[in-house]
């Protein structure tokens, strides 16, 4: 088999094997099904709108670089001082690292099982810098943290099982040591999200509304969590807390005792309907993958329909940029297809991986970052 051949195979295999991540993530096996309404947005008093036509921004050109190895399914990646790692989707070798200065591969470590620093169960979305040297991530319900040593091995410094068995959570931010933000089950709470005390196993708050009354006339309640789906990030201060809906052009802040400090709709239609009838003709994927810092978000957007356009390689991203009062910094397109980043303030730069060139890395410069 020629090697243009291999990479056919290689790439229909991934299309098969990231629908099922997407199945496995979207729609966790212990359920969450949210309540929603239909109220209209557009007459809301306390929405900014911010129009800016973030589709329709200029397309800026990133580095390509080949590396050494080629990665299975990249996701998502973090930089730690001097290194880039890699979240790879496999059964071993699942962070590939690399040095950040030349993109070099430097070595490969972690391992399916049920060991202390080995893995079963990664939620890739909770894969993120816990600070310059070390890495958190949840694997079967267990947080666990691992620090980079002076000899390139990863080191297991912290692990703790989620205190809470009885209700679902979901999207879970560190704001500090001990204490996260989440998605918590409607049902429950009555309530968005909840703040949560990991040492003490107590739900500190609760907070946050879905616009006006409940939709539980959905078609069928896994539609309620794919449709409704959000993403999360917090501020590195621990001062604001923000939810971007995937199929809404809509996100809101709040600080840190759970008040809503904003509430912005970046597009003039709502897109309601169309989450709640399931039109999926219509049904636009928003925001995919959101970075945050302590002055900035960074909210990735494929305004696309439909789950293929990831492994489209002239798919085109575009990287919106806001302050944590909710005003555009800046907006831009991607020349790459990149389907997770991660942001580096120091070198004024994000790195990024793609599932569709999985033997390269990318890099795009912000100057004014």
């Amino acid at each position: 088999m020629d090697l243009h051949a291999k990479n056919a195979l290689a790439l229909k295999y991934l299309r098969i094997m990231f629908k099922k991540v997407l199945t496995n993530y979207l729609i966790p096996v212990w359920g969450l099904f949210i309540m929603f309404s239909c109220e209209s947005i557009d007459n809301r008093e306390d929405v900014t709108y911010n129009l800016m036509s973030l589709n329709n921004r200029e397309t800026i050109t990133g580095q390509r670089i080949s590396i050494d190895i080629d990665l299975f399914r990249p996701t998502y990646i973090v930089s730690l001082q001097n290194h880039l790692v890699v979240f790879d989707n496999v059964d071993n070798d699942i962070f590939k690292v690399f040095s950040i200065s030349d993109m070099k591969y430097l070595f490969s470590w972690g391992k399916k099982g049920d060991g202390p620093s080995e893995f079963s169960l990664i939620d890739p979305k909770t894969f993120v810098k816990h600070n310059n040297n070390s890495f958190e991530v949840i694997d079967n319900l267990k947080i666990k943290r691992f620090r980079l040593s002076k000899d390139n091995v990863f080191e297991l410094m912290y692990s703790k099982k989620l205190p809470f068995d009885d209700f679902p959570l979901n999207r879970i931010r560190k704001i500090n040591q001990s204490t996260y933000f989440a998605n918590g089950p409607m049902d429950k709470f009555g309530k968005e999200h909840v703040i949560i005390d990991i040492e003490e196993g107590e739900i500190k708050s609760s907070f946050g509304n879905y616009f006006g009354e409940d939709i539980s006339s959905y078609p069928n309640p896994s539609y309620r969590y794919i449709n409704l789906g959000k993403e999360t990030a917090v501020s590195e201060n621990g001062e604001f807390f923000g939810t971007f809906y995937n199929y809404l052009p809509i996100f809101k802040i709040y600080n840190s005792e759970g008040k809503l400090i904003n509430t912005i709709q970046y597009e003039r239609k709502s897109y309601l309907e169309d989450v709640k009838s399931n039109n999926k003709k219509h049904l636009k994927m928003f925001p995919y993958h959101i970075q945050s810092s302590e002055k900035y978000i960074f909210m990735l957007s494929a305004y696309q329909t439909g789950k293929d356009f990831f492994f489209d390689e002239n798919f085109n991203p575009v990287l919106s940029i806001w302050n944590w009062q909710g005003d555009l910094i800046d907006s831009f397109k991607l020349d790459q297809p990149i389907t997770g980043f991660t942001v580096s303030h120091d070198r004024k730069s994000i790195y990024g991986v793609s599932i569709t060139q999985i033997n390269s890395l990318f890099k795009y410069d912000l100057p004014n970052l």
